[in-house]
């Protein structure tokens, strides 16, 4: 009985581990975040460390814009991500030429000293076919340049090759060429008011996601997000509280329905050229954390937690099925026969759980898709992100006034997936144990 005891108590750690887990994994997972360098300001290496030490507090994805710059800044971004542990989604300048040269240099100089273990993306690009810079056809032919670099010259075969832009660029053309799709979209700069902004931009996305030609690609966000502080753009106003309110709503639901986001960004920037432009970090400028980066995910938390803990309770059950006090010899068959209906039972019980979160899942998309069928098709293309501004500030600037200005990517932590997972694991447990 004190074995029986013990078996049971090491259980209940065992299951109550997993539920805090199964809750962390809801409440507090961004995909990943943006980040971009200073072209007139170049870090030091123990500065790059520091920042990414910062962003491992909140995701373990970061993704950049060039490499060319700062000495090939992706050197000091390889070393210091792979010292933490941190995976890497690369950018790169297309125009001019020369640049995207010397773009080319810098990833075999990365490839040659630090290898692509950590790299899960590169992009080449970033809102130019927005800003007219290049044609799909022009923007595509880069794309399948860098997939024959890589898999020709380096030999790297698993680091997929997109672009990033603005949602509503994305014809058949790119989208045939690139392996991964990044889309940018920004309800503050259509004006939608804070309560539609995240399903505006979900919605967005599923334009670009259920097109034919995408269907066999991954599809994520390469910028979203809201400014805490600036003016009023019609009704989307920036704020601590509808920053908060957007990064709820949009993450916790995006990870509800396994959608990739790169958050936009990991710190303020300082001198743009308008004032909103420089409030759109989770941090400030001097590296501290805002107030309004709070990310709780409320309902979704709410039913992983009854989930696990109906899940917590079919296995303590079969547990102690499976555990009978005394066997004496001549009923060890009988024992044995208890033993395999209870493993059934659990197998049976971890599968109703899994179909459940499916169903679940099935019917949040269900639910967004109905939400976005609804949204008006005449909501002004505005959507900009501000990228980075090395890039842009080489490039051409937006003339609407109305619009701001351009001066500035695996293991998916979906809340589906770890409640999925931490099932199986407790059902494991009580058959082992």
């Amino acid at each position: 009985t004190d074995n029986n005891h013990s078996r049971h108590h090491l259980m209940h750690r065992i299951t109550t581990l997993l539920l805090f887990l199964t809750i962390s994994g809801v409440t507090s997972q961004i995909y990943g975040v943006d980040y971009g360098v200073d072209q007139g300001n170049c870090p030091s290496y123990d500065a790059l460390l520091a920042d990414m030490t910062i962003i491992k507090t909140y995701t373990n994805r970061v993704r950049t814009y060039q490499c060319w710059y700062c000495n090939n800044i992706c050197l000091n971004l390889a070393k210091a991500t792979q010292a933490l542990g941190m995976e890497l989604f690369i950018g790169l300048q297309p125009l001019p030429m020369d640049i995207y040269n010397q773009e080319k240099d810098a990833l075999r100089a990365v490839n040659q000293q630090y290898g692509f273990s950590n790299v899960v993306g590169i992009s080449v690009g970033s809102e130019g076919l927005y800003r007219g810079d290049y044609t799909t056809s022009a923007i595509a032919s880069q794309v399948t340049d860098l997939k024959s670099l890589l898999t020709n010259e380096f030999k790297v075969t698993n680091v997929p090759v997109g672009t990033a832009d603005v949602y509503y660029e994305f014809d058949d053309t790119i989208i045939n060429a690139c392996d991964i799709i990044l889309i940018n979209a920004f309800s503050y700069w259509e004006g939608v008011a804070i309560e539609n902004a995240a399903s505006t931009v979900i919605d967005h996305y599923y334009s670009v996601k259920n097109r034919p030609s995408a269907a066999n690609k991954q599809v994520m966000f390469g910028e979203t997000g809201w400014p805490s502080a600036g003016p009023a753009n019609a009704a989307a106003v920036p704020s601590d509280a509808n920053y908060q309110k957007y990064l709820n709503d949009l993450v916790c639901q995006s990870n509800t329905l396994n959608i990739p986001v790169y958050w936009f960004s990991a710190f303020d920037a300082s001198g743009q050229a308008t004032e909103v432009e420089n409030h759109w970090g989770l941090y400030t400028a001097s590296r501290q954390k805002k107030s309004a980066f709070v990310l709780n995910c409320g309902s979704q938390t709410s039913q992983a937690s009854s989930q696990s803990s109906q899940a917590t309770s079919q296995t303590s059950q079969a547990t102690s099925q499976t555990m009978p006090t005394v066997v004496p010899s001549s009923q060890n068959s009988q024992a044995t026969t208890q033993t395999s209906q209870a493993s059934s039972q659990t197998s049976q019980q971890t599968s109703q759980a899994t179909s459940q979160t499916s169903q679940q899942t099935s019917q949040a998309s269900s639910q967004i898709s109905q939400q976005s069928s609804q949204t008006s098709q005449d909501r002004p293309s505005t959507a900009f992100s501000i990228a980075s501004s090395n890039e842009n500030s080489q490039n051409s600037q937006s003339s609407n006034p109305n619009q701001r200005t351009n001066s500035i990517q695996g293991n998916e932590d979906s809340s589906v997936g770890t409640m999925g997972m931490s099932v199986l694991l407790m059902a494991i447990c009580a058959l082992v144990l």
